[in-house]
């Protein structure tokens, strides 16, 4: 037959479809929203509608890729049109039937040459893209340098072309009788929307049956803040974060869905591509829990760059947490850092300067009182004979009354201390806070090709508070690297680092507070110049008090070093069948000191006397200040291998089954070393004092007592796990999770202390399967969990 000749029989044909389909179907309409479904459910909508019935062979349908329709009260031979155009196929309606078959003739039952290009969304050649009939991989081709491709001896059977690259969207193009064919691929980031990470698993968000709350980092980036604890307050539903500190080196309290447990840590997990992430300090539930605690320590994801983060998920409910065993009872946080892209290197640089003003007493939320006021209050309080306490500080008008009863001030003193104190108006809030910038920097690298990716940055932030003297240095750097070793074998490194510098004022000072509940009658220099002291009650002695000679002579500083390595390695054996190994190891260093120095009031009240007096017998330092050292160091690894399948079986691929099962060993050491030393000169050269007199016994009694405290902990855990579940013509999907933990912290009797963690979970698609058609729902889900779980303690 010739060329000729075959294409007039196609005319033929089709006219003769045309003709048929308009006679026998004019009548008849059909309304559908589909979207990327079987053709096979779209010939059950027109069924169910209609009343005809579709006659075809299942083997025609199995390689046609998803379709999308949305028909309004359209003609049925105009939507099949639509669908099985460039398929291959052809419809034929007959009274009550619809056949679908093959327009087959001698040529179609030829292998042939599909030649084509690839392209980004942006018009530039796509190289490295792996392009093949669709179901039939053994036949596929990479595109070349200009992203172009030949497909030789592309079976007939072939009714499109898939084109596959990582970091891109799978893209299917039908063949139909073109042999030139022209391909555009999408990044994947579109589609972050519809994928569910849990730090085990990508699960299609259709088929996810937990509670887990997905949000791109774009969308949570918040200028002017350098943690993403605190970028995520009020975004993330069933998440609450308080703080009872509003200094930037202070770390919020984080609870998912309310408190899980009365003794042991309430906090969330926090996990970082995949890795379970520690604290650099190992601080105790109790620690962590006091609500009047405020952590400058910092937590485990204090160094992480929010500009190398690409999304966050959160895990609320126990059919997410459980393949994260014991440890997830308070939730858990995914955090799914960037990967490089195809392409050429993409450098970016961005930065933020963030300004804060600190508090003014004009402020209309600071409702304290200037110095008249606060003068005619205490004049209001000793005409009703108010009893002032005990240890009231000797300062202001209540001093000055104290004076002129004890015969100190005169009638004409008094009055004029009064009358000076009245028009004083001392501004602490100008004093001991300051209008500050803040600076953040990053630069980023990105690109590679389809054989390696690659993607680095470096980071510094510098937050200065609105308190003088605290501040918070971050530097960063990552470097991922992907591998694509071949069409089964890839693999992932990915090194994170950073160091935290903060400085902050000592534990026992707190110029906010100070501010806040100080009078403006108080002064904080004298006419000269100096520092103005008053009286304030320690023990059983009032001493000279300060709040600027504090802070001048007191300090605390924090550093800490981090360093976290990754290696990946991931085998696809099959199309269904993936393989991962996982190997990560961390490393981290903190060191913390703090210092008061021999003028302050911390030191006076150990030396029970005023600088420059000599202290008595019973001093607990009779010299110099105070320093405290601490150090932890932390190590740790984490070991997993992971095996998932996810196949689809039935006549009309209607079933899916997805099963994930995996063992995983963890080690973290922690060894900490805090000590505490009196008599201690740091503008001595940073000396201590020796040879102190016999007459100090209290001293020589606490000096023998004082010994170092270090701590040596170490937390073993080896776990299996499994996750099972099944999906019916995405109606509906049932789930089941387990994981068994073994750790050294379970005692001997660990069988009786622990269950293994496990839960049970399903959700439907009630647009689906109730038939609901309505423009203004997009999709209706329910879902359903139980499971068990313990708190790790």
């Amino acid at each position: 037959m010739t060329k000729k000749t075959s294409i007039k029989k196609h005319l033929v044909i089709l006219m003769l479809m045309l003709l048929s389909n308009t006679i026998g179907y004019a009548q008849k309409n059909v309304t559908c929203n589909l979207q990327s479904v079987p053709v096979k459910t779209l010939f059950d909508q027109i069924q169910r509608q209609t009343g005809y019935s579709f006659v075809y062979s299942t083997d025609d349908l199995k390689s046609l890729p998803p379709i999308s329709v949305n028909a309004k009260n359209e003609p049925v031979n105009s939507v099949l049109l639509r669908v099985l155009k460039d398929t291959g196929l052809a419809f034929n309606i007959n009274k009550r039937i619809i056949t679908v078959k093959q327009l087959a003739d001698d040529k179609t039952k030829v292998a042939r040459t599909i030649h084509g290009q690839v392209f980004e969304e942006n018009g530039e050649p796509l190289p490295g893209a792996a392009v093949f009939p669709t179901g039939f991989l053994e036949n596929g081709v990479s595109t070349d340098e200009n992203g172009r491709f030949v497909l030789k001896n592309t079976p007939a059977e072939a009714k499109s072309i898939t084109a596959i690259m990582l970091g891109m969207k799978t893209e299917i193009v039908m063949i139909g009788h073109k042999e030139n064919i022209n391909i555009i691929m999408r990044e994947e980031a579109s589609s972050l929307e519809d994928v569910v990470v849990t730090g085990y698993q990508k699960i299609d968000r259709r088929y996810s049956t937990s509670a887990v709350t997905s949000i791109k980092m774009e969308d949570l980036n918040v200028p002017g803040v350098a943690s993403i604890d605190q970028m995520m307050e009020g975004k993330i539903p069933d998440l609450v974060m308080t703080t009872n500190s509003g200094e930037i080196n202070a770390t919020p309290k984080l609870r998912i869905r309310g408190t899980s447990t009365l003794i042991g840590n309430r906090s969330p997990l926090w996990v970082l591509d995949g890795i379970i992430l520690t604290d650099p300090i190992d601080l105790s539930p109790d620690v962590l829990n006091d609500p009047d605690y405020v952590n400058r320590v910092g937590n485990a994801i204090s160094g992480i760059n929010p500009q190398d983060i690409l999304r966050i998920d959160v895990l609320k409910d126990a059919a997410a947490t459980a393949l994260y065993g014991t440890r997830a009872a308070n939730g858990v946080i995914v955090i799914t850092t960037k990967s490089g892209r195809e392409g050429r290197a993409v450098i970016s640089y961005s930065n933020t300067f963030t300004a804060r003003r600190h508090p003014y007493y004009t402020d209309s939320k600071i409702n304290l009182m200037n110095s008249n006021e606060r003068v005619q209050f205490s004049q209001y309080l000793v005409d009703q004979h108010y009893q002032y306490p005990a240890s009231m500080p000797l300062v202001g008008y209540e001093y000055a009354l104290k004076n002129l009863y004890e015969g100190v001030y005169t009638k004409e003193q008094f009055n004029t201390e009064v009358s000076n104190m009245a028009q004083r108006n001392t501004d602490w809030f100008d004093i001991l806070c300051h209008n500050s910038l803040s600076q953040d920097h990053n630069a980023s690298v990105s690109g590679g090709t389809d054989k390696i990716r690659y993607y680095a940055s470096l980071g510094y932030t510098d937050q200065d508070d609105v308190i003088k003297n605290t501040t918070n240095k971050r530097y960063t750097g990552m470097m991922k690297l992907n591998l694509n070793i071949s069409r089964k074998f890839d693999v992932e490194f990915n090194i994170n680092a950073y160091q935290n510098d903060r400085m902050y004022n000592a534990s026992e000072i707190n110029p906010v507070d100070y501010a806040y509940n100080t009078a403006r009658t108080i002064p904080a220099y004298n006419a000269d110049g100096s520092y103005y002291y008053y009286k304030k009650l320690e023990g059983y002695s009032y001493l000279n008090y300060n709040i600027l000679n504090e802070l001048d002579n007191s300090f605390k500083t924090q550093k800490v070093t981090n360093v976290m390595g990754t290696v990946n390695l991931s085998y696809h054996p099959s199309n269904w069948l993936h393989l991962t190994g996982i190997l990560s190891v961390n490393s981290s260093a903190s060191t913390s000191e703090e210092m008061y120095g021999e003028t302050t009031f911390h030191s006076a009240t150990l030396r029970n006397c005023e600088y420059g007096d000599v202290p008595d017998a019973d001093s607990q330092m009779p010299y110099g200040g105070e320093y405290t050292l601490g150090t932890t160091n932390s190590k740790g690894y984490t070991a997993r291998f992971q095996a998932n399948a996810n196949k689809y079986f039935g006549e009309n691929m209607q079933h899916l089954f997805n099963l994930t099962i995996g063992s995983e060993a963890s080690s973290n050491t922690y060894k900490g070393y805090s000590r505490t030393d009196r008599g201690y000169y740091p503008d001595r050269g940073m000396t201590f004092v020796s040879n102190v007199p016999s007459k100090y016994s209290e001293y020589r009694t606490w000096l023998a007592s004082n010994v170092p405290a270090i701590t040596d902990t170490k937390t073993n855990l080896i776990s299996a796990y499994a996750t099972l579940s099944y999906t019916f013509n995405d109606l509906f999907t049932l789930n089941a999770n387990t994981r068994y933990d073994g750790s050294n912290k379970f005692g001997d009797r660990s069988n009786e202390k622990i269950l293994p963690v496990w839960s049970v979970s399903g959700n439907a698609n009630i647009v689906d399967i109730a038939k609901i058609r309505k423009d203004w729902l997009d999709f209706l889900t329910f879902k359903a969990s139980y499971g068990e779980q313990g708190n790790m303690l």
